[in-house]
C-alpha cells in the first residue's frame, strides 16, 4: 500500500481507513478500524515528504516510543508501531471529543472546567516527568477533551529524555528511548507555548514543560495567551523578557490562588517554578480541596442566592461504596444513611497470574490493600503499587484491572468524575490487553455499571463469570447490577452465591446487608452486618452501617455504641452523617448540626451531606436562615447525578424532596410524578415522595405514598419522628394508617 493510495475505504496493514481526522507537521491522522480486534483507532501516517527524512522519521517513531512508555489515563495509548511498503504508521486510541484549542475558540473556560482539565493535564505530564520524559510541545491542539471530560495529552513527537530524580523506592530501569536529533541552537516546539530557555535553545528539563503548562492555564482561565506578538520572533522575545498581565486582571473570576500558581509556573528563572508537573499537580489538587472548603463556608453564611458556587462536577454512582437509598432518613432533603460496599473485581483466577509477570509482587500487594479499602491510605498505596507494576511491565492486563478497582474506590471516597473515567479507561485497557482474563472483564463491567451503563456492563460481567465461575467478586457485581434493575428479587440468591464462593471475605456479607436494608429487611441486614463485622472487627464502614440499622429498629443505645466505635477507628464523613441523622430523629436538632457540618467539610461534593445539613439547620434553633443555601447545593449535586442515571428512583425522589423543602412546589410535584411512573420504587423513595407531597400541600397523595412506603416495610420510627409530618400526624387518617403497621411490627423486626 503506497501512501498516495490511502483514502476512505482503503487498507494498510490490518487497518481499514474510515475518514481523515487531521494533519500535523509530520503525519496525517486517519480514523480507522483495527480488523483484528474490531475497534476504532486513530492511525497516524508519516507524511510522504517526510518518509525519506531521517530526522523526521526518528521524531515520528519517538512519539510512539515516548507515549507507549507512559501508562496513564491522561496520556493517549499507543497500540502499535508498524510499517508497510515503507509507510510508517502509529496506531493509537481514538478519542472522541474536541481539542482544547477548539474549545478555547469559544472563549475562556469556566473556572471549574479549567481547574479540572489542568489537574488532569498536569497528572499525565507528571507521569512523563517521573519517567524522565519531557514533552516539549505542550499546546491546546495537543490536548484532547473527550466526551466524558477525560483529558488526553497527545503528540510526543518532540519528547526528550532528561535525568529525572528517581525516588529511592522506585526500581532502576534501563532507559531505551533516545532523544530526537535536533540542530544545535534551534528551538524545537511551538513559539507561543515555549519556555524562555526553550526559546533561546538552552538545555531543557521538566521545568520547561511547567512553563508551557502555565501558558495553557493562563489561556484556559483568561481566553488569551500571556505572550502575543506580531510574529513568532516577537512572541519568543516576549517570553524571554516580558512579564504578562496579571491573570486576575484579565479574568476577575479566577481565584487568587490560581493566579499565584500560574504566576509561579511562568517565572523566567526555572529555579523559581515548580520542579516538575507532578509538583504542580499536587498543588492544583490541594487548591481544589481548599476551594471546595471555601464554597462550604460561603454556603453556611450567605443566603442561597448569593452562594458563589463555581465548581461544577459530573458525579455518578451505582454500587461502589454506594450511598444507600433505602433509608432516606425521612427529611425531604433526601437524607440517607451512609453505607460502604465494594465495586471492582478480581477473583480465583488471580492465582494463575503470577507466571511470567515481573509486576506480580506489586500486584498482589495492591490487591491485599484493596481488600481493606476502608483503612486510611490503603487505596492510594495500592494505586502506586499498581502503577509501579505497569512501569515494570506496561502490558500487564491484571494490573490495569486492579487500577480500575482502585479508581472506583477513589471515586466514591472523593466524588470526582475523573476517577470514574480513569476506572473505565483502565478496565478497557485490561480487556484490550487480554480478552481471556476474567478480572479484566469484571473490572470493566463494574466501571461501566458505576457509570450507569448497565446494558454494556452485563455482557462484560457475564464474560468474567464464563471465564472464571468461581470469581466471587464478579458474582457479587452481577448481584449488585441485578439489585439495581427491575429484577431486584433475583438478586438475593446471587449475593448468597458470592458469600459461598468468597469464604471469609466481608464484602459479600456487607453487600447483602445493604441489599436487605434497601428492601426494609432490617433484621436480615443486621444479621449480615454483624457477620461482616465478625470478619473485620476494626471496619469503621461496617460499624457505621450497623449503627444506622440499629437506629431503624429503635435500638438507639446499640446504634450510638456502633457510631462511637466507628469514630474511634476512622472519623469519616459517612460516620459523622449517620451520627447526625440519629440525633436528628431523636429530636436533638442542635446536636445534629455539628456532625452534619463535619460531614460536609470532609466531603463537600456529596449531595446527601448537604441535604442532611439543610435539615439540621431547618430545625435547629437559630440556624433556619442557613438551610436554603444547603438545600440549593444539594439540588445542584443531585441533578448532576440524575443526568447520568435518569431513571434512578432514589436520586429522583431525593430531588423531589429537596425541591419541596426549597419551596419549589410545582417542580417537586412534577418530579414525584416521574418517580411514580418508574417500574421500580424502593421504600425510601416512596417515603421521600410522601414528604414532597405533604410539603407541597397534597395531603391525600402524601398518605398514598406513605401507605406504600410502610407496606414495603419502611421503618415506622421514621414516620413517627419525622418533624415534617407533624401536621400530617394530627390528621384523623394518620392514626388508623400507622396503627395497622405498628400492629405488624414494621420497623422493629423487618419484613
Amino acid at each position: 500500500m503506497a501512501y498516495a493510495e490511502l483514502a476512505p475505504g482503503s487498507s494498510i496493514l490490518h487497518y481499514k481507513i474510515l475518514d481523515r481526522i487531521g494533519a500535523g507537521g509530520m503525519g496525517v491522522v486517519w480514523r480507522a478500524i483495527d480488523t483484528r480486534l474490531e475497534r476504532e483507532v486513530a492511525l497516524k501516517v508519516l507524511q510522504p515528504d517526510s518518509i525519506g527524512d531521517v530526522q523526521n522519521r526518528a521524531r515520528f517513531l519517538l512519539e510512539a516510543k515516548a507515549a507507549s512508555a507512559l501508562a496513564h489515563p491522561n496520556i493517549v495509548t499507543i497500540y502499535e508501531v508498524n510499517s508497510e511498503d515503507g509507510v510508517d504508521v502509529i496506531a493509537m486510541e481514538y478519542v472522541q471529543g474536541r481539542t482544547l484549542a477548539e474549545i478555547l475558540r469559544d472563549g475562556p473556560l469556566a473556572p471549574a472546567d479549567a481547574l479540572r482539565y489542568a489537574i488532569q493535564i498536569s497528572d499525565g505530564i507528571g507521569r512523563a516527568h517521573r519517567k524522565g520524559i519531557i514533552h516539549r510541545d505542550l499546546k491546546p491542539s495537543n490536548v484532547m477533551i473527550g466526551a466524558d471530560d477525560l483529558v488526553k495529552v497527545l503528540d510526543f513527537g518532540l519528547a526528550k529524555l532528561w535525568e529525572a530524580p528517581r525516588p529511592v523506592s522506585e526500581p532502576e530501569q534501563t532507559q531505551t528511548m533516545q532523544s530526537p536529533i535536533t540542530v544545535p541552537g534551534m528551538a524545537a516546539g511551538t513559539p507561543s507555548y515555549m519556555s524562555p530557555e526553550q526559546a533561546i535553545g538552552r538545555q531543557l528539563d521538566a521545568r520547561s514543560d511547567v512553563f508551557s503548562l502555565g501558558i495553557l492555564l493562563y489561556e484556559m482561565f483568561s481566553g488569551r495567551r500571556p505572550f502575543e506578538g506580531g510574529s513568532s520572533l516577537e512572541v519568543m522575545m516576549d517570553i524571554v523578557k516580558t512579564q504578562p498581565p496579571e491573570l486576575t486582571q484579565l479574568a476577575p473570576r479566577t481565584p487568587p490562588a490560581i493566579a499565584r500558581i500560574v504566576g509561579r509556573c511562568l517565572m523566567k528563572d526555572p529555579e523559581s517554578r515548580f520542579p516538575d508537573a507532578g509538583a504542580l499537580h499536587l498543588e492544583l489538587r490541594k487548591l481544589d480541596s481548599e476551594l471546595a472548603s471555601a464554597t462550604i463556608r460561603h454556603a453556611l453564611t450567605l443566603e442561597a442566592s448569593a452562594v458563589p458556587f463555581w465548581r461544577r462536577r459530573g458525579i455518578m454512582t451505582v454500587a461502589c461504596l454506594a450511598l444507600v437509598a433505602a433509608a432516606a432518613l425521612g427529611i425531604p432533603s433526601s437524607r440517607r444513611w451512609i453505607f460502604a460496599e465494594l465495586g471492582a473485581v478480581s477473583g480465583s483466577q488471580e492465582q494463575q497470574l503470577a507466571l511470567g509477570h515481573s509486576g506480580w509482587a506489586d500486584y498482589r500487594s495492591a490487591l491485599a490493600l484493596l481488600e481493606r479499602y476502608d483503612l486510611k491510605g490503603n487505596v492510594d498505596t495500592a494505586i502506586r503499587q499498581l502503577e509501579r507494576a505497569l512501569e515494570v511491565e506496561p502490558g500487564y492486563a491484571a494490573a490495569y484491572a486492579g487500577l480500575a478497582e482502585a479508581y472506583l474506590l477513589k471515586f466514591v471516597g472523593s466524588p470526582d468524575r475523573q476517577w470514574l473515567n480513569q476506572a473505565r479507561e483502565s478496565g478497557r485497557k485490561a480487556v484490550e490487553l487480554n480478552r481471556d482474563l476474567a478480572v479484566a472483564h469484571a473490572s470493566l463491567g463494574m466501571a461501566l455499571a458505576e457509570s450507569g451503563a448497565y446494558a454494556e456492563s452485563g455482557p462484560e460481567l457475564q464474560k468474567a463469570l464464563d471465564l472464571d465461575p468461581l470469581n466471587w467478586k464478579a458474582t457479587l457485581a452481577v448481584a449488585k447490577v441485578t439489585a439495581a434493575s427491575d429484577k431486584t428479587a433475583d438478586a438475593e440468591p446471587l449475593f448468597r452465591k458470592a458469600i459461598e464462593i468468597g469464604k471469609d471475605h466481608w464484602w459479600p456479607h456487607a453487600e447483602l446487608a445493604l441489599y436487605r436494608f434497601r428492601r426494609a429487611d432490617y433484621a436480615g441486614a443486621l444479621q449480615e452486618w454483624n457477620l461482616a463485622l465478625r470478619i473485620t472487627p476494626d471496619n469503621a464502614n461496617v460499624l457505621r452501617s450497623l449503627g444506622a440499622t440499629y437506629h431503624m429498629v429503635d435500638r438507639d443505645d446499640e446504634a450510638a455504641a456502633a457510631f462511637q466505635r466507628a469514630l474511634e477507628i476512622a472519623p469519616t464523613a459517612g460516620t459523622f452523617a449517620n451520627l447526625g441523622t440519629a440525633r436528628y430523629f431523636q429530636g436533638r436538632y442542635l446536636d445534629a448540626v455539628s456532625p452534619m457540618e463535619k460531614a460536609v467539610q470532609l466531603m463537600p461534593t456529596q449531595y446527601l451531606y448537604w441535604g442532611n445539613l439543610g435539615d439540621a439547620y431547618r430545625w435547629a434553633p437559630g440556624y433556619a436562615a442557613k438551610a436554603k443555601a444547603a438545600y440549593l447545593r444539594a439540588i445542584q449535586l443531585v441533578r448532576e447525578r440524575i443526568a447520568a442515571k435518569p431513571n434512578d428512583p432514589e436520586l429522583m425522589s431525593s430531588l423531589a424532596a429537596y425541591l419541596a423543602k426549597s419551596g419549589e412546589r410545582q417542580a417537586a410535584i412534577g418530579t414525584v410524578s416521574d418517580v411514580e411512573a418508574l417500574a421500580r420504587k424502593t421504600p425510601g423513595a416512596l417515603f421521600r415522595c410522601a414528604l414532597a407531597e405533604e410539603l407541597s400541600g397534597n395531603r391525600e397523595k402524601a398518605f398514598y405514598f406513605l401507605d406504600a412506603a410502610l407496606k414495603a416495610g419502611y421503618s415506622t420510627r421514621e414516620v413517627r419522628n419525622e418533624p415534617e409530618f407533624a401536621a400530617l400526624r394530627a390528621d384523623i387518617h394518620y392514626a388508623s394508617l400507622i396503627s395497622a403497621y405498628l400492629s405488624k411490627g414494621s420497623g422493629s423486626t423487618g419484613k
